[in-house]
């Protein structure tokens, strides 16, 4: 029993409640929304963007400024 208990020594007053963790999200998500307007975000929206335009970009490259296909 006393081995058991200076196992759990280390973790004694490290347990986060919930409340806790609400507010630690909270703090993470208000750090990553107080980014400088000069930083560039890497979320999905953006990610998916950039590699639309790079894909427009490199068609546009190949195969020229044609519109072609079923709608065009």
């Amino acid at each position: 029993m006393l081995s058991e208990l200076k196992k759990m020594e280390n973790n004694f007053d490290t347990h986060i409640n919930g409340q806790e963790r609400i507010e630690n999200r909270e703090n993470c998500i208000l750090r990553l929304t107080f980014k400088g307007l000069d930083t560039e975000s890497k979320n999905l929206r953006s990610i998916k963007e950039k590699r639309v335009r790079e894909m427009i970009d490199d068609m546009t490259y190949k195969f020229g400024d044609q519109v072609l296909g079923v709608h065009g």
